[in-house]
C-alpha cells in the first residue's frame, strides 16, 4: 500500500477506500472524493456520525484515535470530522492532515472519513463564507454547517446561504427564538437541523435541564421535522451506541418514529443533500459525458437504491461534454 502522493485522508487522488481491503493492498479507483458509497438502505453497512469534532490548531490525534475505535466497537462506519472555522479566510480552506496511524486505521477496518466544516456566524459579515466566491474555498469539505448566533443571521442561513446543517448549542441559553416560517425554509431548501447528545451526557443539574429545554423547544416548533441527532464532541467516553442515542433523546420530546427519523434515517438523507449541493448548480444541473455507462451521480450514489453491480463493465466511456 503506497502512502505517497496523497490527501489527508490518506486516498491517492481520485480514489476512496472501499468496504475492505483490496488483495493487493491498493485503493480502489472507482469511487471519488467524498466517499459516499457508504450509505445503504438496509442499514447493513453500520451507522453514521456526522459530528466528532476536532481542533483546527493542536488537534488531539490519541484522543481522536481513541473516539474512532470506540465508534467502530458501536457499529459505526462513517465518521464526519468537524472543524469550527470562527474567523474569515482567504483562499482555500485546507481540512486537518491526520497522521498515518489513523489513516492507515480506517483504511483497513473499512472506516469512511467525511471531512466537515462548521462556519460560526457571529456578524454579517461571516456570513460572505456561505455565499458568492468566498463560499469556494470550502470546496474540500463534504459536508457544510453552520452555527448563527443571532436571529438574522438565521434568517439569511434558511433562505439562501450554501449549506447541508444548521448547528444548535443545546448546552446554553438561546439567543433567539425560532419561528415556525425558519423550520419551513429549512423543510423548502431541504437544511437539517443539527442537536447534540453529548452536552446531555456529560453535563448534570441545571446544565443537563437547560439542555433538555432547548431541544424541547426546538421540537415543540418544527413539530420534529427536519431535526438530526449527532454526537457534537471528541471524548469517547460520552460517545453512545445508535440504539442507546435513539433512546436517548426520546427525553427531549420526540417519539419513537422522530428518534429513529433523526438518528439514522436523515443522516443518510445530509449525505445525499451535501452531494446533490457540491455535483449540481442549485440543485437543477449537472454535467455528464456522453456514451457514459454511469449516470451523473456515479457509482458510489447508486449504491444507496440500487446496490447491483454493473453488468455492463466498470468503464465510464469516452465522449464530449453535455449539460
Amino acid at each position: 500500500f503506497n502512502h505517497n502522493n496523497m490527501d489527508v485522508f490518506g486516498k491517492c487522488e481520485g480514489e476512496t477506500y472501499p468496504s475492505s481491503p483490496s488483495p493487493n493492498g491498493t485503493c480502489a479507483k472507482e469511487l471519488n472524493d467524498a466517499s459516499l458509497h457508504f450509505p445503504c438502505c438496509n442499514g447493513a453497512c453500520g451507522f453514521i456520525e456526522l459530528n466528532l469534532q476536532i481542533a483546527t490548531i493542536n488537534t488531539d490525534f490519541h484522543q481522536l484515535f481513541q473516539a474512532l475505535i470506540q465508534l467502530h466497537k458501536f457499529g459505526y462506519r462513517t465518521v464526519a470530522l468537524n472543524q469550527h472555522v470562527e474567523k474569515r479566510f482567504t483562499g482555500t480552506l485546507e481540512p486537518v492532515v491526520l497522521t498515518k496511524e489513523i489513516v492507515d486505521w480506517a483504511y483497513f477496518h473499512g472506516m469512511t472519513l467525511l471531512r466537515r466544516a462548521t462556519i460560526i456566524l457571529k456578524n454579517q459579515q461571516d456570513s460572505y463564507m456561505l455565499s458568492g466566491s468566498a463560499y469556494t474555498g470550502l470546496k474540500k469539505f463534504d459536508i457544510i454547517a453552520a452555527l448563527p448566533e443571532t436571529e438574522k443571521l438565521l434568517a439569511q442561513c434558511v433562505e439562501k446561504l450554501e449549506m447541508d446543517i444548521i448547528c444548535l448549542n443545546l448546552d446554553s441559553r438561546l439567543p433567539y427564538r425560532w419561528k415556525v416560517s425558519h423550520i419551513g425554509q429549512a423543510i423548502d431548501r431541504g437544511l437539517y437541523i443539527e442537536l447534540g447528545y453529548s452536552s446531555f451526557v456529560k453535563s448534570a443539574g441545571g446544565a443537563r435541564s437547560l439542555t433538555i429545554s432547548n431541544a424541547q423547544s426546538i421540537i415543540r416548533i418544527s413539530k420534529g421535522k427536519q431535526l438530526i441527532s449527532s454526537f457534537m464532541g471528541l471524548d469517547p467516553r460520552n460517545i453512545r451506541a445508535q440504539p442507546d442515542v435513539t433512546a436517548l433523546i426520546r427525553l427531549f420530546g420526540f417519539s419513537v418514529k422522530q428518534s429513529r427519523e433523526a438518528t439514522h434515517d436523515r443522516l443518510r438523507l445530509v449525505l445525499l443533500h451535501a452531494r446533490m449541493r457540491s455535483m449540481t448548480a442549485k440543485g437543477a444541473l449537472a454535467v455528464a459525458k456522453l456514451g457514459s455507462k454511469d449516470d451523473i451521480w456515479g457509482r458510489p450514489f447508486k449504491s444507496v437504491f440500487l446496490p447491483l453491480k454493473n453488468e455492463n463493465g466498470d468503464s465510464d466511456g469516452e465522449g464530449e461534454e453535455e449539460e
